[in-house]
């Protein structure tokens, strides 16, 4: 199904001053250009579920006061970055569910004022380095269920305001340490489902880390060595605040935590096994 304006009004959708726009499981696969040129309005435009594929740089030209687009499972594999110029206050971007095998350095570009952007369940293999430089408001990031094994040391230097960064389920087998220096707001970061046997020893340099998702990673660590130097919990005065998950070597760990000593103010740890 072509998506236009003569479509829009078959399918009900008249009201042209209209702030949300549902288009959710039609089977669009292809939207004409001038489709959203009456809807100047329009902050949250919903589009997921469909089969679209191409994406006319022409197509938001009207609609300025966008916040939120979600182009969840659809059949994107690429957009051309020119896409978002007209958009640039976009707040939200939902691109899960697609094709996209590469992120290339300019994507987000036009995005400055972008706060959420999800991209899981792609295909994503490699993220060139500069991708992210633009997001400096960026507050999300999910790149979960992708085919990630490595990226960049500097990747996610520019993300000043990130608090939650989701890359479980990716082919991970490293986390590098430069990573306690590009996040500076970081809460939560989530590498669940990998292939991580270390992790880097600078994790305490991450002081607003509050959860740090781990289980199903091969871990090749000494635990010992984790906990006298805090390896998970990033300040010994705030223990209490966190939870440790760890699905590996469970009863030397417990051995541990009964024995040691360095851990006292430890008031709750949650195993997960």
């Amino acid at each position: 199904v072509e998506l236009n304006q003569e479509q829009l009004f078959n399918w009900g959708y008249t009201n042209t001053t209209s702030g949300v726009l549902q288009l959710v499981t039609r089977s669009i696969d292809s939207i004409d250009p001038n489709t959203f040129y009456l809807f100047k309005n329009l902050q949250y435009l919903l589009l997921y579920s469909n089969q679209i594929s191409f994406i006319d740089p022409a197509t938001f030209l009207s609609t300025r006061n966008l916040t939120r687009l979600n182009l969840n499972y659809n059949q994107l594999a690429w957009i051309d970055p020119i896409v978002f110029v007209p958009i640039s206050n976009l707040q939200e971007l939902f691109m899960s569910g697609n094709l996209f095998t590469s992120l290339k350095s300019n994507q987000f570009a036009y995005l400055p004022n972008l706060r959420v952007l999800s991209l899981i369940e792609n295909q994503i293999s490699s993220i060139d380095p500069y991708t992210f430089s633009s997001l400096k408001n960026l507050e999300i990031l999910y790149l979960d269920q992708n085919r990630l094994i490595s990226f960049d040391n500097y990747l996610f230097n520019s993300l000043s305001s990130l608090n939650y960064l989701g890359l479980s389920s990716n082919q991970l087998n490293s986390f590098h340490p430069n990573i306690a220096f590009c996040l500076p707001r970081i809460i939560t970061i989530d590498l669940c489902n990998n292939l991580i046997k270390n992790l880097p020893n600078n994790c305490n340099d991450l002081q607003t880390l509050k959860s740090y998702w781990l289980e199903n990673n091969p871990f090749a660590i000494d635990l010992n060595k984790c906990f006298e130097t805090s390896f998970f919990l990033p300040s010994t005065t705030r223990l209490a605040e966190n939870l440790v998950k760890i699905e590996n070597h469970i009863g030397k760990l417990i051995n541990f935590i009964f024995k040691n000593t360095t851990i006292h103010k430890v008031k709750v740890i949650k195993i997960i096994y």
